[in-house]
């Protein structure tokens, strides 16, 4: 394909670079502000609770969910709203048992935590699952833009993945935390701004108005808004959206870097509660907004319109006027930047506090504590930028999301495990815990047909993927307590106050 710009025109050219503008700026100057290695990683600690409520749902609702829920919503129809229930059951326990914790033991890191009540290898271990399942999302998203920009640009996939690349890098580099956030709300009302143009110009024109989307995806069609059925094999339904998702969900706000970097950003604990809570209403409206442009697209151009993740680009593409194919693009740049620097961020604040200055025992001197904090984000900009190009092939067929659900409910339930038990007023013995999740890991691997054959009488092929997680979790809880009193070597570790560079 010879490469052109043709596809989106003048105007919506101009709308993008504006917005590459603007973002800029707003890091620019918040840049300004932080001087210390304590601004770069927590913005102060003095963050207000709806900015933190707006940068958690940017955070979460990144260019895959931008993509990939309109994907969802032509092939499946509003089915997956029901995912949102299982959303709440994990904010609110985040709200009552995460979230103190973490403002009590006043950490920078979510891993700290666990070297108090469990000891430094469950620190390490928990810490490494962390990266490694950050930075293959971060990749995620990077190729999923760049999939957006070969669609709206022409340019060959590989080229496109190096320009986004190059650009978040340089992007995530610029600001520290409070850079990211306050531009973490000026990307989400972009993103708003997109959804919400495009869902007028699709239903602009179809015949029967949102009465037919909510018609043509009807549970006459197949595609119900609520499925109450009690079997493991339909996914979404009430009950797989509501339990089994609610642990992968959980894993992600309550342990993620990602997250409690921001908890411990806001002023206090109660704005940290009030944002757990902001940023999932949020979500349930911008959710709910991209899942309603797949099913319209549905009923306006039937099935097989085009592959997953490119049904909504295609069609703006092609049937887009002038500008809002722009704001739709910058919207998706919106979406990937305002992840891919929050990740990177977190990834490079956890390898130096939990690797680096971990190893060496004390934390480094502050102008040496935020060059390592620049440069490790630069390195996993890097690093990310590879996983891209990596991953070109990956996913054939099916959405980037499903992908990610899948690999997500494969770790959650183990990497939930070890923090339910570290929180535990009575605490198993640390290589217990170690032990527990990998039994919970192999028995999520053998449930999810990775491995090994099953017995005549149980059929894995009725149970779908998503039951991993929860399966997982009850095998790493059950089996940490029932070898715990075996493994006499180990002990409990005391009840530790957090130093001082731990509150930094």
């Amino acid at each position: 394909m010879t490469p052109t710009l043709a596809l989106l025109e003048w105007l919506d050219w101009t709308i993008v670079g504006l917005y590459a503008a603007v973002v800029v700026f707003v890091a620019w100057r918040a840049n300004r502000r932080e001087r210390t290695s304590a601004q770069f990683l927590l913005a102060g600690g003095k963050l207000p609770g709806w900015v933190v409520a707006a940068s958690l749902l940017a955070t979460s609702f990144s260019s895959i969910s931008l993509v990939s829920l309109p994907s969802m919503g032509y092939l499946r129809g509003l089915g997956f709203l029901q995912l949102w229930v299982g959303e709440l059951l994990a904010a609110a326990i985040v709200v009552a048992l995460f979230v103190p914790a973490y403002r009590r033991a006043g950490v920078t890191t979510a891993y700290q935590l666990l070297e108090q009540r469990l000891g430094r290898t469950s620190r390490r271990v928990a810490s490494f699952l962390f990266i490694l399942f950050t930075w293959l999302r971060s990749s995620m998203l990077l190729l999923l833009t760049a999939r957006a920009v070969e669609v709206f640009s022409g340019l060959p996939l590989a080229d496109s993945i190096l320009l986004v690349g190059l650009i978040a890098m340089t992007y995530s580099a610029v600001g520290g935390l409070g850079a990211v956030v306050w531009t973490d709300v000026i990307q989400l009302g972009l993103v708003i701004v997109g959804l919400g143009g495009a869902a007028w110009l699709l239903l602009d024109g179809l015949p029967g108005g949102i009465g037919a989307v909510f018609t043509k995806n009807s549970a006459e069609a197949g595609r119900p808004i609520v499925d109450v059925s009690l079997s493991l094999k339909a996914w979404p339904t009430l009950l797989s959206g509501s339990l089994a998702y609610a642990v992968p969900l959980l894993y992600v706000s309550g342990t993620n870097q990602q997250m409690v970097q921001r908890y411990a950003a806001c002023r206090d604990a109660a704005s940290a509660r009030r944002a757990v809570l902001g940023a999932w209403g949020l979500g349930l409206g911008v959710g709910a907004l991209a899942l309603f442009l797949g099913a319209a697209l549905f009923a306006r151009e039937g099935a097989g319109y085009a592959p997953p993740d490119r049904e909504l680009l295609t069609w703006l593409v092609h049937h887009a006027p002038l500008g809002v194919g722009g704001v739709m693009a910058a919207a998706i740049f919106a979406a990937a930047m305002s992840s891919v620097d929050s990740a990177v961020h977190a990834l490079a604040t956890s390898t130096l506090v939990d690797g680096i200055e971990a190893a060496r025992g004390e934390p480094l001197p502050d102008r040496q504590r935020l060059r390592w904090a620049r440069g490790l984000v630069l390195a996993y900009g890097l690093m990310a930028t590879g996983g891209a190009l990596l991953l070109v092939g990956w996913a054939r067929g099916e959405t980037v999301f499903q992908k990610l659900v899948d690999w997500l409910a494969l770790f959650s339930g183990p990497g939930l495990a070890l923090f339910l038990l570290a929180l535990s007023r009575r605490r198993p013995r640390e290589p217990a815990v170690l032990l527990g999740m990998l039994f919970g890991f192999a028995a999520a691997a053998w449930l999810g047909r990775v491995w090994g054959q099953a017995p005549a009488w149980f059929d894995r092929s009725a149970v779908s993927g998503i039951w991993k997680a929860p399966f997982g979790l009850v095998v790493s809880v059950g089996a940490a307590w029932v070898l715990s009193p075996l493994l006499l070597g180990g002990k409990r570790p005391p009840e530790a106050s957090p130093t001082s560079s731990e509150q930094t």
